[in-house]
């Protein structure tokens, strides 16, 4: 019989090699930042990468304008560069982080496309962050999932 916690209060053991997400003082160390998502947009073209500044010093490298931020799918090894527009590098920069400020950073998505449960790594000046899962993204609670659906179907006019 297997040992059972004695309440779901008590966590079950787990090893660091069995925990994939980014731990928090990984990041937190290295960048100043703690991630809050990594999922797909634009019809899974984009990984949008939100995260929360906890150190402004730490962060100013990563906010910098002239960073060179990648992200790094790990099943394909494939570098994921910052979207570009005519406006320039779809993320945000500033020269003095704000703590508790969110921010974000808009990457392409790799050629092979990535599923739920994939893992991407942010890359930084040589210094790599630990795995991120990617969450494919989803209809937004409360909105139709259609287009069109949820709305009032018309009725034919009669007259009264």
């Amino acid at each position: 019989m297997p040992p059972w916690p004695a309440s779901p209060a008590t966590p079950l053991p787990s090893s660091p090699a069995a925990d994939p997400g980014p731990a928090r003082d990984d990041l937190e160390k290295t960048f100043g930042i703690r991630i809050t998502a990594l999922r797909t947009i634009a019809a899974n073209r984009m990984l949008d990468l939100r995260y929360v500044v906890a150190d402004p010093v730490k962060a100013e490298p990563m906010l910098s304008k002239n960073a060179r931020v990648k992200l790094i799918h790990e099943s394909t090894k494939e570098a994921c560069a910052v979207v570009s527009t005519r406006l320039g590098p779809m993320r945000q920069t500033t020269m003095k982080p704000e703590a508790g400020r969110m921010y974000f950073i808009l990457f392409k998505v790799p050629a092979t496309g990535v599923k739920s449960g994939e893992m991407a790594r942010i890359q930084l000046e040589g210094m790599e962050s630990r795995p991120i899962p990617i969450e494919i993204g989803s209809a937004t609670p409360g909105r139709p999932e259609k287009p069109g659906a949820g709305k009032a179907e018309a009725k034919p006019y009669t007259a009264s």
